[in-house]
């Protein structure tokens, strides 16, 4: 469909409709800016934002968007959150809170792939529930690390159980985990409330999510402390993780 459509120069708006994809674009510059505004993103974090976010809303309307939008205000509410507190400690985000395009990439890349491969193959239904996968699995390691670090104590890292140091590579505690698990709840749970998947489709992006951060804190506790990853390449890996086992998990209660 994609090749057929460029071959005869028609775009992004033949596929999706213009309207769309405009009301995408405006959105998503209102979004941007009110980020930047107030200091929760950087200049190319809010590019790459808008681009990404543009692509969500042509592809999956205002529900798909919903969820980016509540991974965004839940990110940047608990970022900010104790904040004096968690800098003092120095367990802070770098530049103040502020989301870099790197950032935005990690977080909301593999969700913007889902997306179009929703529109472009015959596979919705799949890549929807990953689309939902990826940013319950985002907004459950966000919780975690940022409620962990305030309220959980010393966490015990996940490959030994010692107890590590606050803001250590793969250290986890109950207060962080049980918060990861309720922010895969809610994203999950919102997707469920206005129609964009089924109950089934509730369960597998939920269960998906909060499995996703067991995985990223694994990783973090071996390759990540290694260094032999970054974050974004472990907050990539935690999403990408979110996506495929939502697929898995559902697959594996419809049949």
């Amino acid at each position: 469909m994609l090749s057929s459509l460029l071959s005869t120069g028609e775009g992004l708006s033949e596929i999706f409709g213009a309207r769309q994809v405009l009301v995408g674009l405006a959105v998503n510059i209102g979004l941007a800016a009110l980020g930047f505004l107030t200091a929760s993103i950087s200049l190319s974090g809010a590019l790459v934002g808008l681009g990404l976010g543009t692509v969500v809303w042509s592809c999956l309307d205002w529900r798909g968007y919903l969820l980016l939008l509540a991974f965004f205000v839940i990110g940047t509410g608990t970022t900010r959150l104790g904040f004096q507190r968690k800098e003092s400690l120095g367990l802070a985000e770098a530049r103040r809170g502020r989301r870099g395009a790197r950032n935005a990439i990690a977080n909301m890349g593999v969700a913007a792939v889902c997306a179009l491969l929703a529109v472009f193959t015959p596979l919705r239904e799949l890549f929807v529930l990953a689309f939902a996968g990826s940013f319950a699995a985002a907004t459950a390691d966000t919780l975690e690390s940022e409620i962990g670090q305030l309220w959980g104590g010393r966490p015990r890292l996940l490959t030994t159980w010692r107890a590590v140091p606050a803001g250590t590579d793969g250290g986890v505690s109950a207060v962080g985990t049980l918060a990861g698990a309720a922010g895969a709840l809610v994203l999950s749970g919102l997707g469920w409330a206005v129609g964009f998947y089924a109950a089934r489709g509730f369960v597998a992006v939920a269960t998906a999510g909060f499995l996703a951060t067991i995985l990223e804190s694994l990783i973090g506790a071996t390759l990540e402390r290694a260094g032999l990853l970054g974050n974004d390449a472990v907050n990539t890996l935690n999403t990408l993780a979110g996506a495929l086992l939502a697929v898995a998990i559902w697959t594996l209660l419809v049949t």
